[in-house]
This record gives C-alpha cells, sequence and structure tokens, in this order.
C-alpha cells in the first residue's frame, strides 16, 4: 500500500475481471485522485512514480514528490493477490502524465 487509509483505485479498466484484487490497489483518497488523473502511477516493479506534469499543471504537488521512486510500502504477500504487471503497465502509457 501506498498510504494507510483506503480508496479503490482501478489498475486495469477495460479488465474481464474488473473485481479481482490484481486489477486494484489500495490508495489514500488524494492518491486514488492523483492516480486516476494520471499524476501518480505504479510500475510493473511496484515503484511508483510522480509526474512532473503535477508541479507544471498546478504549481503544486511537493507533498507527494519523496514518493516518486519510491517502492510500494506493503505488498500482499501472497503474489497471486498483488496488482497484475500487466495493468500496471498498461496504466503508464495511456493515463500517466510523464511528458510536459
Amino acid at each position: 500500500m501506498i498510504v494507510e487509509h483506503c480508496g479503490f483505485g482501478a489498475v486495469f479498466e477495460r479488465s474481464r475481471r474488473p473485481h479481482l484484487p490484481v486489477n486494484g490497489l489500495f490508495l489514500s483518497k488524494e492518491f486514488h485522485a492523483l492516480y486516476a488523473a494520471g499524476y501518480v502511477t505504479v510500475t510493473p516493479d511496484h515503484q511508483v512514480r510522480v509526474s512532473e506534469r503535477l508541479r507544471t499543471d498546478w504549481s503544486n504537488g511537493r507533498r507527494y514528490y519523496p514518493y516518486d521512486g519510491k517502492q510500494m510500502i506493503q505488498l500482499p504477500t501472497d503474489p497471486a493477490m498483488r496488482p497484475s504487471r500487466d495493468a500496471l503497465a498498461w496504466h503508464i502509457e495511456p493515463i500517466f502524465k510523464n511528458a510536459g
């Protein structure tokens, strides 16, 4: 988990199995909003990325940049319950705002 308070972030919107744990992340309300808007993503190796666009688009984001490049705080011990690597990779290309 990125933070201890929960909100469910859909990892892979187009999944045929949308309600499985592998298709979601538990995120704080703030991180969920940033994830949905493409300002935050999680790489297939579970590294948090925070887009520079958060700073340029909103002149803000200082509290989130310390998470950039960090591993997720907690992953399920059962690998079958971890977020799908394919779904995480999918979020990066069409959603994550990694360019200026």
